[in-house]
């Protein structure tokens, strides 16, 4: 029981860490690619899509994503003049969340392999 603890918060753990990676590494890119102007919505859906991201999807699919994303950041960026100078920090940000998410979780499992071997004892 105390190995399952253990392999289902790797597991967590892995793919939290990988999921962030790619969220902070999208963030990053978008950041740079925004920092050359106040056109950069106009400007979205013409920016080369990361090469990573070309591995897992199709370029249909990769065009509807750019497309939607375009929109979705159109509408926020002119309701929400800010949100450019946020993404510089919301990266590092997204970081610690998750290192907090870390903790905590690996406190639950620290505490859930007390509590079993603490009942096999009995």
């Amino acid at each position: 029981m105390r190995i399952l603890i253990w392999i289902i918060t790797t597991v967590f753990s892995v793919l939290g860490t990988v999921l962030v990676a790619v969220a902070a590494f999208s963030l990053g890119w978008l950041g740079d690619n925004m920092a050359n102007g106040a056109d950069w919505v106009k400007q979205l859906p013409q920016l080369p899509m990361p090469a990573w991201l070309s591995l897992f999807l199709d370029p249909v699919v990769a065009e509807w994503v750019r497309t939607a994303f375009a929109t979705g950041i159109g509408a926020v960026a002119s309701g929400l003049p800010w949100v450019a100078p946020i993404l510089g920090w919301l990266a590092p940000a997204l970081w610690v969340v998750w290192l907090i998410v870390l903790i905590c979780l690996i406190a639950l499992a620290s505490g859930l392999h007390y509590a079993v071997g603490r009942r096999r004892s009995k």
